[in-house]
């Protein structure tokens, strides 16, 4: 029996398309799959089955995070900007969130709110690896502002997490 299954196992897209093949309804299985497109780069498919796992586990925040990550990537960043909200009215004490609005939001030319979302990523905690970003990314909002005096201290504290970043 695995033998004549080992044909679906060759890569993520067969397995998990064989997946949904065979069963409804299967909001982990869109989500997986379009995890893998998302990460290859396959901006459009991955867009729509994570449109597809949202819609059959409305309750999953990562699903909303991950799909406005997909859609700020194609450029939908009105898009991107509804579904990291929708993720953050989910769970709201997530600064990684936070951060993601930020990207979105400067993105958007919209400085000032991107630089509170950041402030706000920090206050409610993030990854390691992500807090020299989000200082480097105040510190871009505040050049970008004229406000070079104000960015100075946000670079040196991205330096500070990380010296080679």
């Amino acid at each position: 029996r695995s033998h004549g299954q080992a044909s679906y196992w060759r890569d993520p897209y067969t397995l998990f398309g064989h997946t949904l093949d065979v069963t409804e309804n299967n909001g982990p299985a869109h989500r997986v799959l379009g995890t893998f497109y998302s990460r290859d780069n396959r901006l459009p498919e991955a867009i729509r089955e994570l449109r597809e796992a949202a819609r059959l586990t409305p309750v999953l925040s990562q699903i909303q995070r991950e799909l406005a990550e997909a859609q700020f990537r194609l450029g939908s960043q009105d898009d991107a900007l509804q579904s990291i909200d929708k993720a953050i009215a989910l769970d709201p004490q997530r600064g990684d969130y936070r951060h993601v609005r930020g990207k979105i939001l400067r993105g958007l030319n919209r400085g000032p709110e991107a630089y509170t979302a950041f402030e706000k990523a920090l206050d409610f905690g993030l990854p390691v690896d992500v807090i020299p970003q989000t200082y480097l990314e105040m510190g871009r909002i505040r050049t970008l502002e004229g406000e070079h005096e104000k960015a100075i201290p946000l670079f040196r504290e991205a330096l500070n997490h990380n010296p080679y970043y």
